[in-house]
């Protein structure tokens, strides 16, 4: 995959993430379409063999300053068109910072935790 298809998806996983801000309306969360919960029973009857895995999503810092950034490369008429940002400089700019997450990972009671 070339690195422009690469960004595009980056770019197009944002916008997803931010859901509901780029529509201008709030969508509740679990929609129609979320899958139904699979309740496995209590943690500790698992065996030790087996394996959950489980996502956490942070927002991230200044949506509205993302949401404009991402309008602006899309804009033929702006200077920022497709002048896509790589992985390094969305984090720099979007994500929550490295103390933020760390602070996420020592609130799971897990025995490993980590960034994929």
């Amino acid at each position: 995959m070339n690195i422009r298809l690469q960004i595009l998806a980056l770019s197009l996983g944002a916008l997803a993430a931010l859901g509901a801000t780029f529509a201008g309306a709030a969508v509740p969360y679990p929609t129609k379409t979320t899958p139904a919960a699979l309740d496995l029973g209590a943690l500790e009857q698992l065996s030790g063999a087996s394996e959950v895995s489980v996502t956490l999503s942070l927002k991230l810092q200044k949506p509205e300053a993302a949401q404009d950034l991402f309008r602006s490369i899309y804009t033929q008429s702006s200077a920022n068109f497709h002048q896509f940002l790589n992985p390094d400089q969305f984090k720099a700019q979007f994500a929550q910072s490295d103390a933020a997450v760390a602070d996420v990972a020592t609130m799971t009671p897990a025995t490993s935790v980590g960034n994929p």
